[in-house]
């Protein structure tokens, strides 16, 4: 079912937590080409228009290829669809999944997808980009299987500065505030803020991130996405994800959430790093749980198929080797204030003066139906029979952890 709108699919992403799957080798790499360098046989002038930073020149969406831009290739050990999904076997019980690495890498999949999801959309309206100007506020009405009201307003007021500003409402609430600071042939920079209200529910999805996918560094995907869930029934759902994915280079995920559903209470906090050879994540929970309170820090070793080695497989795996997690990697439990600011004072109210029709079954069927991306949205229980946890516990120094808002990552995703 074709959507431009992503309202469920947000509050959808609140409220089962993530995507359940396996962490392993990351990668920046934007498609599944075999070329080790994508800019062999390139001249220095050609290399150069790649980089270009090509926001102030655009009169167009489809001049911008931002669908492209969001469209990060999963490593086949983080895909958890059909066959391709590898199982991160405990040693000596090559039939049970690490619920660690299955805990933290739920979390990067769904990072990956919130971008994929706004490419989904830009996809669509580059389709109909002829129709759609620069500077002027739209009410779209998309007909066909079925029907939205949407509104939208690519404010390029600071384009000269290569700056780009795409307003986004489901209906007349602001809903999507997407930022071009940067966008070339290689990639895209920016940030999003979300926020999306369920009237029925009582819920509101909150969500601001920042990105640099292949813009600054062609090899190299920066993701940093903060969430917050929270609705009349008491429940909340708190989330920090940090991702810096490094084709053929070591790439590193820090996830902390905390929240309450139905009466039981939930902290976790984890990093993993990875290669093309191996990857250790280290990992902690604590909460309630049926009346009972857990608490517990567990580290656990996997290769490049995401089975479980010993710490000995690899140096990289030891004290002070490149994949070793220390405690100061691993992010603090968020605190019971965490909060995300909305769009603010002087957001667009949705009103609009120019009417237009997408027919999404109509003449342009076809190139419609291609911007589609097949997403696997079971939800794997990581807590279930097929899982086990790690039997190598570890104690973190707390002294040692670093509040949320203090993660050096951040600093290098300043959309």
């Amino acid at each position: 079912m074709k959507h431009i709108g992503q309202k469920n699919q947000a509050f959808r992403w609140a409220l089962i937590g993530s995507i359940s799957l396996l962490i392993g080798c990351g990668s920046a790499k934007k498609d599944d080409s075999d070329d080790d360098d994508e800019t062999s046989g390139m001249t220095q002038q050609q290399i150069a228009q790649a980089q270009k930073n090509k926001a102030s020149e655009a009169t167009q969406l489809n001049e911008l290829n931002l669908s492209s831009s969001f469209n990060l290739a999963l490593p086949s050990s983080l895909d958890s669809s059909g066959a391709s999904q590898v199982a991160l076997a405990l040693q000596g019980d090559t039939t049970k999944k690490s619920m660690e690495a299955c805990e933290v890498g739920r979390s990067v999949k769904e990072g990956i997808q919130s971008l994929e999801s706004i490419g989904n959309m830009f996809c669509h309206l580059e389709v109909e980009s002829d129709s759609i100007e620069f500077g002027k506020k739209y009410k779209i009405s998309i007909t066909g299987e079925e029907e939205e009201d949407i509104r939208i307003w690519i404010d390029d007021s600071e384009k000269a500065s290569d700056k780009l500003v795409v307003n986004f409402c489901e209906g007349d609430q602001l809903s999507q505030v997407i930022t071009i600071t940067g966008v070339s042939d290689n990639g895209a920079k920016g940030a999003v803020k979300m926020h999306f209200k369920d009237d029925e529910q009582g819920g509101e999805f909150y969500r601001s991130s920042n990105f640099d996918v292949g813009y600054s560094e062609t090899d190299r995907a920066f993701i940093s996405a903060s969430d917050l869930y929270e609705d009349s029934a008491s429940n909340k759902f708190k989330r920090q994800l940090i991702l810096d994915l490094v084709k053929d280079g070591t790439n590193k995920i820090l996830v902390s959430n905390s929240g309450s559903m139905e009466g039981q209470t939930f902290s976790m906090a984890g990093a993993a790093k990875t290669d093309n050879e191996y990857g250790q994540v280290l990992f902690s929970s604590a909460g309630s749980h049926e009346g009972q309170t857990f608490e517990w820090t567990h580290r656990g070793h996997f290769n490049s198929e995401g089975y479980v080695v010993a710490a000995d497989a690899s140096t990289k795996l030891q004290d002070g080797g490149s994949l070793y997690v220390v405690d100061s990697d691993v992010p603090k439990y968020l605190p019971e204030n965490f909060s995300i600011e909305g769009f603010g004072e002087g957001a667009w109210d949705c009103s609009a003066d120019n009417d237009l029709v997408i027919n999404m079954v109509g003449d342009r069927k076809d190139q419609h139906d291609a911007c589609e991306t097949d997403h696997n949205e079971d939800h794997i229980d990581c807590w279930s029979e097929e899982y086990q946890q790690s039997n190598e516990e570890h104690e973190i120094d707390e002294a040692q952890q670093k509040e949320s808002s203090d993660i050096d990552e951040l600093s290098e995703i300043d959309g």
